[in-house]
């Protein structure tokens, strides 16, 4: 790497560590030629001066923002379109969603952009959930984790497509909601993202056959936790209904009689 180019690397490094939070995906979108194995190793670099000089906040965000945005490059290779279709991509849809999340406001805009749900995309809005989230307060973090889950039901129940992918997809979101609505706070939202959690991993086609029942059971005993016959008797029901079709499936990949 050239002495330019590292000066560049470093100033955009102190950009997205001192922006506004929410901004960064907006600053990465605008400098999208430094994002490459080199911006990473500085990242990875100047993350690790910082924890020297005790700075471990920090050093952990930048760390943590080195690995997401490696993951996602990594994943940018097999993707159709250019990284900054895609950023743009998600910035809209997020707004979309937010405004207003009925399939037919939504729907037309994920078919318009039909060749961007994949693996990459997945990857893209869990790097940066992870970068945003921590850095609001959170009243905000509540309000982009809610978008996200109104996103995850309609991108779960999004009829074109490849399904798996978007499968993926919701169950990324899914689990972003899940990390932020705790059972404490907001019971009902959180054993309502549990369940449909349950039901994606029941019809995940990518994996470990076995091992995704193992989530989605997982899953629907959390969401029963809330769920109570008294209290939620219909959600009750068919939670346990689900519950036992999986747990009888898994029985037979097992091969337990």
């Amino acid at each position: 790497m050239n002495e330019e180019r590292i000066e560049a690397y470093l100033a955009l490094i102190e950009e997205l560590m001192t922006c506004t939070s929410g901004e960064e995906l907006e600053i990465l979108n605008a400098n999208l030629d430094l994002i490459d194995a080199g911006l990473v190793e500085t990242m990875q670099m100047v993350s690790a001066k910082l924890s020297e000089e005790g700075n471990h906040d920090a050093a952990g965000f930048l760390q943590e923002f080195a690995t997401q945005l490696n993951a996602a490059m990594g994943n940018a290779a097999a993707a159709a379109a250019s990284p900054e279709e895609y950023f743009n991509f998600l910035g809209e849809i997020l707004q979309v969603v937010s405004e207003n999340p009925d399939p037919q406001v939504v729907y037309p805009l994920l078919q318009n952009n039909v060749d961007k749900l994949d693996g990459f995309f997945a990857q893209l809005l869990q790097s940066w959930a992870m970068s945003t989230l921590p850095q609001v307060d959170q009243e905000e973090g509540e309000g982009l984790a809610g978008v996200i889950g109104n996103f995850s039901n309609l991108i779960q129940q999004f009829p074109m497509g490849d399904k798996g992918s978007n499968l993926e997809i919701a169950i990324t979101g899914y689990e972003i909601a899940a990390a932020v609505f705790s059972p404490e706070s907001f019971p009902e939202v959180w054993a309502g993202t549990q369940n449909n959690l349950a039901v994606a991993y029941s019809d995940r086609p990518q994996g470990d056959r076995l091992e995704n029942l193992e989530q989605a059971i997982s899953c629907y005993e959390n969401a029963l936790q809330v769920y109570t016959l008294d209290k939620f008797p219909e959600q009750w029901a068919m939670a346990q209904r689900n519950l036992a079709i999986a747990e009888d499936e898994r029985k037979v990949l097992a091969g337990v009689v």
